[in-house]
C-alpha cells in the first residue's frame, strides 16, 4: 500500500466536514513524508501510523465537534435566554418604577434604560426560537 492509498483509505472512513478532511489529509501526508525523508520506507511509515481503522476512529473522535449540528440541535433555545428576559424585565420594572416615582438619580434612569434595551434584545432573540 502506498502513502496515497493509505491516506485515501483513512479519508474514506472519516465522517467529517470537507474542510476538516482536507486538513487531515494534508497533515497525514506531511507526517508520512517526513517519516520517509527520515529514512523509513513507505511501508514502515504506514505501519508507524497504525491500522487504517484505528487511525480513522481516533480522528473521528478527535474532530467530532466539527460535524455540523442537526436541524433540531440548531433550533433549540439556549436555557440562558429566558433567564435573561426575566432578569432584564425585572430590572426595567423596578428601576423604571423608581424613576416614575420621582427618583432623580441618574443611576436609576441609566439602569432602567439598560433594562429596557436588554428586555427588547432578549425578547427578539426568543422570538427566533418560537415554535411554529
Amino acid at each position: 500500500m502506498t502513502i496515497q492509498e493509505y491516506i485515501d483509505a483513512v479519508a474514506a472512513r472519516l465522517d467529517l466536514p470537507d474542510r476538516v478532511m482536507n486538513r487531515i489529509r494534508r497533515d497525514l501526508e506531511n507526517e508520512l513524508f517526513e517519516l520517509v525523508q527520515a529514512g523509513a520506507d513507505q511501508q514502515k511509515a504506514i505501519e508507524t501510523m497504525g491500522p487504517v481503522e484505528e487511525l480513522a476512529d481516533k480522528l473521528n473522535e478527535k474532530y467530532a465537534d466539527t460535524r455540523p449540528k442537526s436541524k433540531e440541535e440548531q433550533q433549540q433555545m439556549p436555557l440562558l435566554l429566558p433567564w435573561c428576559l426575566l432578569l432584564s424585565a425585572a430590572l426595567l420594572i423596578f428601576k423604571g418604577a423608581a424613576v416614575a416615582m420621582g427618583s432623580r438619580s441618574l443611576f436609576d434612569a441609566a439602569v432602567a434604560a439598560v433594562g429596557l434595551v436588554l428586555t427588547v434584545l432578549s425578547a427578539v432573540a426568543m422570538l427566533r426560537y418560537r415554535k411554529k
